[in-house]
């Protein structure tokens, strides 16, 4: 069994915020101006026949905030503070702040709405770094070899011959290699500019079925759009790996294309 359990502390002169209730409204009021980061940390382990709980996640809570408090102060000693290395570091120093048998298998630390870092059990010497852009296009659903009426019931509203649009969201996600908790060879800033040339430049504000070649007799699906994307990424990252492409096409659709 797996639970998670989300934190949103705040970074005050290197320092975790001190009083961090972490209420049921989960949102900590600040009156200064620090950087604010979110912590989700999913552990696991056998459930207690007794309580129902895999973990008292007050247990959590207390681990967490504990372990960063401590890390950003040897953090903002040694220089300026890192968030792969503070990512990496969490994640090797929660284990002996659980009880066990419980254990840790995925720390995601959000630094804003569109950057998120990741370190797993499945891949402990990685970091997997999240980048969210997004584009405006309007597309058109339709299979020729089908008569108007099969695509009218095959796609809907999709179908409308004038097309139609959406506001996507792209997260596109790298497995960055590390070295003594950092990332190597990567530059957030340079991940950030090639997201925006070789994708969202490409699409946004696009007709995909007529100005995109790529979609002459393929439907520009959410599917085949985050196919697409991973062919233009794929082996721009050398020698970090491009790791998944999510795309939304709505708050309610998405899909993942993973290598």
């Amino acid at each position: 069994m797996q639970i998670t359990r989300e934190l949103r502390i705040f970074l005050r002169s290197g320092t975790a915020q001190e009083k961090c209730h972490n209420t049921w409204s989960g949102w900590n009021c600040g009156m200064e101006i620090a950087p604010w980061i979110g912590l989700r940390l999913t552990v696991e382990g056998p459930v207690s026949k007794e309580t129902g709980y895999l973990c008292d996640i007050r247990t959590l809570d207390n681990a967490i905030r504990e372990t960063v408090q401590e890390l950003t102060r040897q953090e903002t000693a040694s220089g300026e503070p890192r968030y792969d290395s503070l990512a990496s570091r969490i994640f090797r120093s929660i284990p002996s702040r659980l009880p066990p048998p419980i254990s840790p298998v995925r720390l995601e630390l959000a630094v804003s709405p569109q950057l998120s870092l990741t370190v797993t059990s499945e891949y402990p010497a990685m970091i997997l770094w999240t980048q969210q852009s997004e584009f405006s296009a309007s597309h058109r659903l339709h299979c020729p070899d089908l008569s108007d009426e099969e695509n009218r019931q095959l796609f809907g509203k999709c179908n409308n011959p004038a097309g139609h649009g959406h506001n996507y969201v792209v997260q596109i996600t790298l497995r960055c290699e590390t070295a003594n908790g950092k990332m190597k060879e990567f530059s957030p800033q340079q991940f950030e500019q090639l997201i925006s040339e070789s994708v969202i430049q490409r699409l946004d504000h696009k007709n995909l079925n007529i100005d995109l070649p790529e979609f002459a007799g393929l439907n520009p699906s959410v599917e085949n759009i985050a196919s697409l994307i991973w062919a233009w990424l794929e082996n721009k990252f050398q020698p970090n790996q491009l790791h998944n492409v999510r795309v939304y096409e709505t708050p309610k659709t998405w899909a993942d294309c993973t290598g």
